[in-house]
């Protein structure tokens, strides 16, 4: 059982890690898009950080009722789409950002909000999660 949650752990914080990654050169893609603006390549994560903040307690009982294992795969499909928004950035201006947004946003309610809400859980069942949180 605890093998179980050690791969769980271990492949969520790989998907966060490259999550992370593509938001590191995202920000750097986007600065030079933008002609070296730096306020137009950070503005973005900030409206979906914003967006995902206001619109995380209308979407926790939804994602509470699709399951934990559903609305993760959900998130991991929104952040796949969201990024493959991101492609079509030279071709257009406007909208490829825009859909980063709203994909984005949204799948940050639906994947993080399951992956706190099964380690809060385990941690409950289990008792200690200490050794998972290094991971």
């Amino acid at each position: 059982m605890e093998r179980k949650y050690f791969y769980f752990g271990l492949t969520t914080t790989i998907f966060a890690l490259g999550i992370n990654l593509i938001s590191i050169f995202g920000v750097v893609s986007l600065y030079v898009f933008y002609g070296g603006r730096i306020e137009l390549a950070v503005l973005p994560f900030i409206i979906i950080h914003l967006l995902y903040a206001f619109t995380l307690p209308l979407t926790a009982k939804f994602t509470g009722k699709l399951g934990t294992r559903t609305s993760m795969i959900i998130g991991s499909l929104l952040f796949i789409m969201s990024y493959f928004a991101l492609m079509f950035l030279y071709e257009f201006d406007f909208w490829p950002v825009a859909l980063w947004i709203v994909f984005n946003a949204a799948a940050h309610n639906f994947f993080f909000l399951s992956m706190h809400y099964f380690f809060t859980a385990f941690k409950a069942f289990a008792g200690d999660i200490h050794h998972y949180a290094y991971i």
